[in-house]
């Protein structure tokens, strides 16, 4: 299982990001909600989560927000562009999350995701991944059925009233740009 962490400490890649977070705890939502800028990409990071769609994921002046719902088992990036245009939300199925010594906070990947373009098409991805982690023993038989229960759940909550993390994003990016100059 692969640690994740907010503040992208965890990359190995050349890059210069500025980073902030805050706690939220609101009726709606309690968690963390983390900005991560890039300032200064060496080389852009394109995705494509299904055949017909190829986008930027990471350039400079891109926008990561970072959601870490309190007790649950998933977590949320939104990318959103220079014009700050959404590009998707894609959420990480964990094992669990924390906060590092430094108070930033991480996950603990099930390799399983599901990202959400604007218009609301959906992709399940790496099924495969979270199949292979099983066999081999990387992930047990309990955090198996955990990724696929929170997939599931996840999707239902979304079909039946969105999530508070879908409609907040904006305000969001907002406040966080804000702590950004401040400091």
């Amino acid at each position: 299982m692969k640690r994740k962490i907010a503040d992208l400490s965890d990359w190995n890649r050349k890059l210069q990001v500025t980073y902030r977070q805050m706690f939220v705890g609101e009726d709606e939502f309690k968690g963390y909600v983390t900005r991560v800028q890039f300032d200064d990409v060496q080389e852009p990071i394109w995705y494509q989560p299904a055949e017909h769609y190829r986008y930027l994921l990471v350039d400079d002046q891109y926008v990561w927000l970072q959601y870490f719902p309190s007790n649950a088992n998933y977590a949320v990036t939104t990318v959103i562009d220079p014009q700050g245009v959404l590009v998707h939300h894609y959420i990480d199925i964990h094992a669990g999350s924390g906060v590092t010594a430094d108070g930033v906070p991480y996950f603990d990947d099930l390799f399983l995701d599901l990202v959400i373009l604007p218009s609301g098409e959906r992709f399940v991805l790496d099924v495969e991944e979270l199949e292979e982690a099983k066999e081999q023993a990387v992930i047990t038989s309990v955090q198996w059925k955990l990724a696929y229960k929170t997939l599931h759940d996840l999707q239902q909550e979304i079909d039946d009233a969105g999530t508070a993390w879908l409609g907040r994003w904006k305000r969001d990016a907002k406040q966080l740009s804000v702590m950004m100059t401040a400091k």
